[in-house]
């Protein structure tokens, strides 16, 4: 039996991404873990460098609730099967414009 103690990648970095006010498809690409296996991803879409949430998918990619125009943050976290998460990580920039 072996112990998984070893956190999942972190996702890559996406290209900027623009998009219309409203809800917004998100996806990366999905990140890696070689012992237990990866259990998805916690996101966080919003001004804070720092942010973080409790928003949690199992695929690589979400679909935001409506967003006003503004700049956002796109940050995710990997978790793996174990339990062990990756660092928190800014992937991306959303920039929301005006329809």
């Amino acid at each position: 039996v072996g112990y998984d103690a070893t956190p999942p990648a972190a996702p890559a970095p996406i290209a900027e991404l623009r998009a219309p006010a409203g809800a917004v498809d998100l996806a990366w690409q999905p990140a890696s873990d070689a012992l237990s296996g990866l259990a998805g991803y916690r996101v966080y879409i919003g001004a804070e460098p720092e942010g973080r949430s409790d928003w949690f998918t199992t695929d690589p990619g979400v679909k935001t609730p409506a967003l006003s125009p503004g700049r956002y943050l796109v940050r995710v976290q990997s978790v793996d099967k174990a339990g062990n998460s990756s660092p928190w990580t800014t992937i991306g920039t959303l920039t929301v414009v005006a329809p």
